[in-house]
């Protein structure tokens, strides 16, 4: 028991010095060590003006080992012009581009201070993020998108998006109806439907963690927004019309479960009722306990995530973040336009097949009153040759001819190419069958 609680206390401590080593990187402004831990960068202004225009902003920063922001900056001060976003990008297509010529100054070197401590800013050149992605897009609205990539960072000062605030109550709101057990292990199961109405993010991450959640998100959404994309109620976003899902979670610890009170009690009287009864209840304890460690998980595509190192955060993976969104928006696209083909494909086998079958039909109905018909054709020459052998008999008097007078006119009746109309008998239908053309008596019942 001892060595569960050691092993317990020594791994959430293990995880509360982890979460202040993130609070450090992510609020300490752009993360610089102290100043004894920097060197002193002294370039020339022609020769950082050359490399700039041969390699970007954001590469020579990395090969100096330099803040992009502070290499940005010293640009603008020393009047060393910088290429644009649509600059590489058409430059990457083959397109023409235009150097802008470096202006006179009296500025000759430019000192910078170099940095090996950790940041919080973009871990990767953006350029180098972009330069095999989002291929599907037009270039302008790709150079648009490399242009908001470029300004993509996390500040502390900003509000929250008003999607995020309203999501907060409602994790707040569901947390009183819905409590979890603390310790308990938050993994779904492949087969786990969480309840309605259950908010994103509320099994997944921990109330530690969600303001810093909400920071990343409230960034990417920003951006988005900016992009002409959008912010739903379940904080999915809607990026070129189409519906993108993500995911974040925070990765669990296992630590070996501290019996409470209760639990000890109740373990307690299971001991003692093992020596005085022949069978004894054993409580169900669990084991273990999983307590989330601050390591968050992202991801969008399929078999690809981003995920909280020793010394990296998904902080600066924001840019590769943004993209495989944007990627995500085309498969979800492509796979809407497939079912959707796949839907009007059905849709119209269903009614071709509707069309057979009511051209079946037809020709099956033709098929009937011909059959009919020819029936009542060979009824109406069946009266007319009994008439005429009547007609044959020596005995034919005044009586005789009145019945044939009515018989031909019975056999007019009969035959659909006449179709003579009966005073009493009306018109005959004779596309009918057989049975719905058999003539009955009518009764009337009077009480």
């Amino acid at each position: 028991m001892r060595i569960a609680e050691e092993e317990n206390k020594r791994i959430i401590k293990e995880i509360e010095t982890r979460r202040v080593f993130y609070d450090q990187i992510l609020n300490n402004g752009k993360g610089e060590c102290e100043l004894n831990d920097q060197e002193v960068l002294k370039i020339s202004r022609e020769q950082l003006y050359n490399e700039i225009w041969e390699l970007s902003v954001s590469k020579v920063a990395k090969k100096y080992n330099i803040s992009y922001a502070k290499l940005k900056q010293a640009c603008i001060d020393a009047n060393i012009p910088t290429p644009s976003n649509s600059y590489w990008t058409n430059l990457q297509m083959g397109n023409s581009v235009t150097k802008t010529p470096l202006p006179f100054s009296d500025i000759k070197d430019i000192i910078l201070l170099k940095s090996k401590s950790l940041s919080s800013k973009i871990l990767i050149p953006i350029e180098e993020i972009f330069i095999n992605s989002l291929l599907f897009l037009e270039l302008e609205e790709k150079s648009a998108v490399l242009d908001a990539l470029s300004s993509l960072s996390i500040n502390k000062e900003d509000k929250l998006h008003p999607k995020i605030i309203q999501h907060d109550r409602k994790i707040k709101s569901w947390k009183q109806t819905h409590p979890l057990d603390p310790n308990a292990s938050r993994k779904r199961d492949t087969y786990y439907r969480p309840p309605e109405g259950e908010p994103f993010l509320y099994r997944d991450v921990s109330e530690l963690s969600l303001t810093r959640v909400y920071k990343i998100l409230n960034a990417l959404f920003k951006c988005v927004e900016s992009l002409g994309g959008s912010v739903n109620e379940d904080l999915t976003l809607t990026i070129r019309n189409e519906i993108v899902r993500y995911k974040i979670t925070e990765t669990e610890e296992k630590v070996p479960h501290v019996l409470t009170k209760e639990e000890q009690k109740a373990m307690e009287q299971y001991e003692r009722d093992r020596l005085t009864r022949t069978y004894a209840y054993k409580p169900n304890i669990r084991k273990w306990d999983y307590v989330f460690n601050g390591k968050l998980r992202f991801s969008v595509l399929e078999n690809k995530h981003y995920r909280d190192g020793e010394s990296i955060l998904i902080e600066q993976r924001l840019p590769e973040m943004l993209i495989d969104m944007y990627e995500e928006s085309e498969n979800v696209r492509i796979d809407r336009e497939a079912r959707e083909a796949a839907s009007r494909k059905a849709e119209e086998e269903r009614k071709a097949k509707e069309r057979r079958q009511e051209i079946y039909n037809e020709e099956v109905e033709r098929v009937i009153a011909l059959e009919s018909e020819a029936e009542d054709y060979a009824l109406a020459c069946k009266i007319r040759a009994y008439i005429s052998a009547v007609e044959a008999q020596k005995n034919f008097d005044e009586n005789t001819q009145e019945w044939v007078e009515w018989a031909k006119q019975k056999a007019d009746w009969y035959d659909p190419l006449i179709a003579k109309e009966d005073e009493l008998l009306g018109r005959r239908d004779h596309k009918l069958d057989k049975e719905q053309k058999q003539l009955k008596k009518r009764h009337s019942y009077f009480w």
